[in-house]
């Protein structure tokens, strides 16, 4: 967002040396001078205050970007990065290729090639938004057990875990009795794996929502 202007902040009594800091830091960012500050302290002595006061005063013209802590995204990897970063992902192509490709795949906007944190996230907190619980598993033979125990409705199994292969665990979830529905997914598209999955549901990582499964 574009700041209205240093002329319309608000000056905070007895706060003169602390918004003297965030003015020099403001100038100075004006003038290509990069910096930072860390406000923290007790509940309630003002720091939003503060940061209200740092985003009035931003050079006009100044693009502000914000995001605030959510405790119900405590569990959401990269969820803070994506708040920060969501008006300004149309310039994702103007980073280097490794640094572009990378943050792509940790905001779930493209394939990834590393973790896929935020998304198995994403997905378990929106599934538990509705009322399921949810158990996030690392490896293809821990998913067997928990179903086996636990009986669950969904299972989602990417098709390449760390310990076997995708396929094979989701053969042995739904040959559990009452074994969950199955779906296999990977960062890689559906082209990949086209000829091994005429008989299992297929969503890819990019496009799972929680009306998909």
């Amino acid at each position: 967002m574009a700041s209205p202007g240093p002329q319309s902040a608000v000056q905070l009594l007895g706060r003169e040396r602390e918004c003297a800091v965030i003015d020099r830091v403001l100038a100075d960012a004006g003038c290509g001078v990069g910096g930072a500050l860390v406000v923290r302290g007790e509940a309630g002595i003002g720091k939003s205050a503060m940061l209200e006061y740092a985003v009035q005063r931003a050079v006009p013209g100044m693009l502000v970007l914000r995001v605030g802590g959510v405790e119900a995204e405590s569990d959401l990897a990269f969820a803070g990065l994506h708040g920060l970063l969501r008006q300004v992902l149309v310039h994702l192509r103007e980073l280097p290729q490794p640094q572009s490709a990378a943050l792509a795949g940790a905001l779930g906007i493209a394939s990834s090639t590393g973790s896929d944190r935020l998304l198995i996230s994403v997905i378990s907190a929106l599934l538990r938004t509705e009322g399921a619980e949810v158990a996030d598993i690392g490896t293809g033979e821990a998913a067997v057990a928990v179903a086996t125990a636990f009986r669950p409705t969904v299972a989602i199994v990417d098709v390449t875990p760390a310990d076997t292969s995708g396929f094979v665990i989701a053969d042995r979830l739904r040959a559990l009795p009452d074994g969950p529905a199955v779906v296999l997914t990977s960062s890689a598209g559906r082209c990949r794996f086209t000829s091994q999955l005429d008989n299992y549901r297929f969503v890819a990582k990019a496009d799972l929502r929680v009306q998909t499964i």
